[in-house]
């Protein structure tokens, strides 16, 4: 590798639209430049042009990374333009995304206070099991980070289904937030809006 990091050849692959970054090539190359993520899309590249780019909605709404956000009414206020082949990286054929601000510090270190995260809607937590529930000690990698309603807040956690229709809400920080178990439909109203399949601290 040169460049600090990266090759000059796969830089100059990827600002030519040739081929494109993973989500931890670019975010490796943002950080490792100390810039924001956006000044590393390749807007000038053949993969730029009009047909190549998506509109992902921006929502009026903040998931909360602690005790919740109330939110009576989700809508979108705006739009973000980025690369299609970004966005199918990231969320795959078939992906409904949309983009909104974490608050709280209750996913810290992993996403912080204010961080721009981007949401499938059509990616839901895997069905529930049958047999005894196993209560978690703490996250784990696998444990992917779901925004969701609960009760009249929109909340920011990683989600486990566990066995007897419970299910976990586990936070990062969770020396300042315990893990919460609950059955969803049986302790107040519970709705998943989806999975955050990106996120930047940054922007």
């Amino acid at each position: 590798r040169s460049e600090g990091r990266f090759k000059r050849k796969t830089l100059q692959s990827w600002i030519d639209g040739i081929t494109s970054p993973t989500v931890a090539e670019l975010a490796a190359l943002a950080t490792y430049a100390d810039r924001d993520l956006a000044d590393f899309l390749p807007w000038g590249s053949k993969a730029a042009t009009v047909e190549n780019r998506t509109l992902v909605p921006v929502m009026d709404v903040r998931a909360s990374a602690g005790a919740g956000a109330v939110a009576d009414v989700v809508r979108a206020i705006g739009e973000i333009e980025l690369p299609r082949s970004f966005l199918k990286k990231i969320g795959g054929e078939g992906a409904r995304l949309e983009c909104l601000r974490a608050a709280g510090s209750s996913m810290q270190p992993t996403i912080q206070d204010g961080a721009l995260l981007i949401l499938d809607r059509n990616r839901k937590p895997p069905p529930f099991k049958p047999g005894p529930r196993k209560v978690p000690r703490r996250p784990q990698a696998q444990d992917e980070v779901y925004v969701f309603y609960q009760g009249t807040d929109v909340r920011l956690k990683r989600l486990r289904n566990l066995q007897d229709g419970f299910m976990a809400a586990i936070s990062d920080n969770i020396a300042e937030y315990p893990i919460e178990i609950f059955r969803p439909g049986g302790d107040g109203a519970f709705e998943v809006m989806g999975a955050v399949v990106w996120w930047d601290n940054r922007l």
